[in-house]
């Protein structure tokens, strides 16, 4: 996934967090919750954190792609109501999918950025040609005063 830092951003740290995010998505997919609602809180926690982290690095629409997605929205909905035994499978399910594709969304994040990384790492020169000026004709018939902005013919 290409993302998209703001402007100022030092790309080093922007590997650094999403990095953190990362490592701290797979901790939360492997620890063991006393209740699915527990694990759903923890899940919650995690997504604000995460946002917290990278919100000033990166734009909004790569934030909802990376963190806050529509499961995250609809399981942040549901915390008043998914609390009850009933619901225990459903919700662990969903932390888990959810977990699993934000893991492999920012390993793809990750994996790119890193890419782009190594790709322009270096000094980089830039040309720009200045189309205000025209080489001289060898017959004489054309040119150009030092304080003039125009050519004479």
């Amino acid at each position: 996934m290409l993302i998209t830092p703001r402007p100022g951003t030092d790309r080093q740290n922007l590997l650094d967090a999403l990095r953190t995010v990362h490592t701290a998505a797979s901790n939360e997919r492997g620890l063991g919750h006393s209740s699915a609602y527990q694990r759903l809180l923890s899940y919650l926690e995690w997504a604000t954190r995460s946002a917290q982290l990278l919100r000033n690095q990166i734009s909004v629409e790569d934030l909802s792609a990376l963190v806050l997605t529509k499961r995250h929205d609809t399981l942040l909905d549901g915390v008043g109501h998914l609390a009850g035994t009933q619901q225990q499978r459903l919700v662990n399910l969903l932390v888990d999918q959810e977990l699993a594709e934000r893991i492999e969304t920012l390993e793809a994040a990750i994996d790119l950025l890193r890419s782009l990384m190594t790709r322009w790492d270096g000094q980089e020169l830039f040309v720009v040609a200045d189309s205000a000026c025209r080489p001289a004709s060898t017959s004489g018939c054309c040119s150009r005063s030092r304080w003039s902005t125009s050519w004479t013919a």
